[in-house]
């Protein structure tokens, strides 16, 4: 859980400093230059579906770059998961070849769920482009990719 006034904070405090080093460039390319105000409400989603996918992988002492979990959003409902780097290696070490993510906002507070499982139709198939998984999530399955290449 997070409330959208403290991504709103860091924005203003921090600018792209700060959503440079939280969100990958596909999360923020719906913003190009700077993040406005009115981005808050989605960015602190993804924001909060991150932080729960942290837990998730449980990286102990290590940590992780913020950018090897992408939060994808899939209109009009829907999200999916993309991991790389040190995420997808985590997950790979503890048999999670899926991550299923739910994320809402409301009353300025975004709230994320997110459950791993083992193996699975997540992992990539042999061959698979990245955009053949994309928009498979709706509202009723919300899966998530675990790659492991490539950087965020």
């Amino acid at each position: 859980m997070v409330e959208v006034s403290e991504v709103a904070r860091s924005l203003a405090r921090f600018g792209d400093r700060y959503a440079r080093r939280v969100f990958s460039d596909d999360e923020l390319a719906l913003w190009p230059g700077s993040v406005p105000v009115r981005a808050c409400a989605d960015l602190a989603e993804r924001f909060a579906g991150k932080e729960a996918t942290i837990k998730v992988l449980a990286p102990g002492e290590q940590g992780l770059d913020w950018r090897t979990i992408e939060v994808r959003r899939h209109r009009p409902a829907g999200c999916s998961v993309r991991l790389s780097g040190t995420a997808a290696a985590l997950a790979q070490e503890a048999g999670i070849g899926r991550v299923t993510l739910s994320v809402s906002s409301a009353g300025g507070v975004a709230m994320a769920v997110a459950v791993g499982s083992g193996g699975g139709s997540g992992r990539r198939r042999p061959g698979e482009r990245d955009d053949e998984r994309d928009g498979e999530c709706d509202s009723e399955c919300d899966s998530g990719e675990i790659r492991k290449d490539g950087e965020p």
